[in-house]
């Protein structure tokens, strides 16, 4: 006689695998994706910087009288 399927036994073994994987990767991902919000973050920053400098070098020239 031919069983098709998967027995209980080998089901929960299935199951108990792709949840370790999960638990492990996870965490590992939730990481890389807060590393990843930090490092837009401080890009942000820089560029923001950059314009305040450029802003404060040629942005107000009538205020200084250049212009």
């Amino acid at each position: 006689m031919s069983e098709k399927g998967f027995t209980l036994l080998e089901l929960l073994a299935v199951i108990t695998i792709v949840g370790t994987i999960i638990a492990i990767a996870l965490p590992i991902y939730y990481q890389y994706i807060e590393q990843a919000e930090a490092d837009v973050c401080n890009r942000n920053k820089v560029q923001l910087e950059r314009d305040f400098g450029v802003y404060l070098l040629f942005g107000d020239r009538k205020k200084l009288g250049f212009g």
